[in-house]
């Protein structure tokens, strides 16, 4: 499958095979080494550990929309039909949240229109927000555009998923406070809402299950295969590529049935943050009252 992207010509200076190369990448993602370690398990120099990790991951992102696609409808029934067995909460397909997926230190190389404070994101470190669409299988689209200061609804409300998402009715997308509620989206009712209301307590218990799911555990399963995501070293575009590459590595693995990684300590990154994040109104009222009698209907047919 990457083979043609990685060979070589000619034999001239004795150049490292596709295997090799492919190792060293995996080896440098699911290690979170230094690309001189990475260079050091394969023989090699620095300079050319960091040329493989390019290739590689250049590679995989190519190939990202054989791997990271919108399921079908007949898929997203079935992810459906799961969904309501275990959470009692029908039409919910798809699942929608950002993951701060961190820097080191300030990103290196940024486009001219860029600066390094805009990457420094609630957590009080650089990070990219990286919104992604999932079921409770695999990664469905993918956002790495997004500076770590950006809120999730802005991220949303410019994505061109959205867009798609929102042209039909058939099914519902979880999400959690962050983001603004329309006939698509789901979010939980706020605090002072469920706080006199056990139904809507309720409610937002088994959303909260569902997202979890959907998102919040594959996101898990993500940063543990690949701890390089805990810790992006290198310059800001290859950075943005390794995270799509990851994640079509990741979609891979779910497509060949690997076993998840052993659960490490819960990553601060991991940990659910509704009620810290400022919420931002959606000026279209009326898409926004539309979403809350959805909301309230799911919520008294429970």
């Amino acid at each position: 499958m990457m083979e043609p992207d990685l060979v070589y010509d000619t034999n001239r200076g004795v150049p490292m095979s596709p295997e090799l190369k492919v190792c060293l990448a995996l080896s440098h993602y699911g290690g979170g080494h230094f690309q001189r370690v990475s260079g050091l398990y394969c023989g090699v120099s620095q300079y050319a550990a960091r040329q493989a990790v390019v290739q590689v991951t250049d590679s995989l992102v190519s190939k990202r929309g054989q791997f990271i696609f919108m399921p079908t409808v007949t898929q997203m029934e079935e992810t459906s039909r799961r969904m309501f067995e275990r959470f009692h909460l029908p039409k919910f397909g798809l699942a929608v949240d950002g993951v701060q997926v961190r820097f080191q230190d300030a990103p290196r190389k940024l486009p001219g229109d860029k600066h390094p404070q805009q990457y420094w994101c609630r957590k009080q470190c650089f990070a990219l927000n990286v919104q992604v669409v999932a079921n409770q299988d695999y990664f469905c689209d993918i956002d790495v555009g997004w500076p770590g200061s950006t809120h999730d609804a802005r991220v949303w409300a410019r994505s061109e998923v959205k867009q798609y998402l929102e042209q039909q009715r058939r099914f519902l997308v979880a999400a959690d406070s962050g983001y603004p509620i329309s006939e698509v989206v789901i979010k939980p009712y706020s605090t002072n809402e469920s706080a006199q209301d056990a139904r809507k307590k309720t409610f937002n218990r088994r959303l909260s299950g569902l997202r979890t799911v959907m998102t919040e555990n594959l996101f898990g399963i993500w940063k543990r295969r690949f701890p390089i995501l805990k810790a992006l070293r290198t310059d800001f575009s290859l950075s943005q590529k390794t995270v799509v590459a990851t994640a079509v590595l990741f979609n891979i693995g779910r497509m060949l049935n690997d076993e998840a990684p052993e659960d490490d300590p819960l990553d601060v990154d991991e940990v659910l943050d509704e009620e810290g994040r400022h919420l931002i109104e959606d000026d279209a009222g009326s898409v926004r009252l539309r979403g809350q009698a959805e909301r309230d209907r799911l919520c008294n047919n429970m």
